[in-house]
């Protein structure tokens, strides 16, 4: 920065703190993430929202077996089952929050292919073009699916990950990049997921 400022003249760091985007609650978590990596401009930011807790997991056996025949896997059916029940519990927040409508879904996927996993549990439809997701037991719901790079920049009333599994398909990825690419591109590796 003082580089900078001596080739550039003055120079002044303004920082922008209050946010309207997320609940105070989400802020604190990502910006604690964040912010352990020390090459990250410290700051705190402040949102006039709030909200009890702002995250919740759910766990579920993947080696548990699909009712359906069809279904291609344990892992899909359990996998999209939990998806079901959170779905299920944003429509009881909406009703006794007073909404008449349910509000709209994010469900974010590392890898395209995890939509197509959601429709082959058969408890949703899945469609590419658009990326929309129709739950069988929740029909009237504004659910979209799209992968973590597809997504940012947008907001969602909720957000579900999904395929949040330890595995090298899961979400963070495992897959490792070819080491070329560290020849033509630079990678911070100060810490972990950077």
């Amino acid at each position: 920065f003082t580089d900078f400022a001596a080739k550039m003249g003055y120079a002044r760091l303004m920082k922008i703190s209050r946010t309207y985007r997320n609940s105070q609650e989400i802020i604190d978590i990502a910006g604690n993430f964040i912010q352990k990596n020390k090459a990250q401009i410290s700051k705190e930011l402040v949102s006039p929202k709030s909200i009890s807790d702002p995250v919740i997991i759910y766990t579920y056996d993947s080696t548990y077996k699909a009712r359906k025949a069809d279904a291609s896997s344990g892992a899909n059916y359990a996998s999209a089952h939990a998806v079901e029940t959170a779905l299920g519990q944003i429509i009881e927040y909406d009703r006794a929050e007073g909404r008449k409508r349910s509000s709209s879904v994010l469900l974010l996927g590392r890898f395209g292919f995890d939509g197509y996993n959601l429709e082959r549990s058969g408890l949703f439809e899945y469609q590419n073009y658009g990326n929309k997701v129709r739950s069988l037991k929740y029909p009237g719901m504004n659910i979209t699916f799209m992968t973590a790079h597809a997504s940012k920049g947008l907001g969602y009333d909720n957000v579900i990950v999904i395929n949040a599994r330890n595995e090298t398909y899961g979400f963070p990825s495992k897959i490792e990049d070819d080491p070329v690419l560290n020849f033509v591109t630079k990678t911070d590796r100060s810490i972990e997921y950077a």
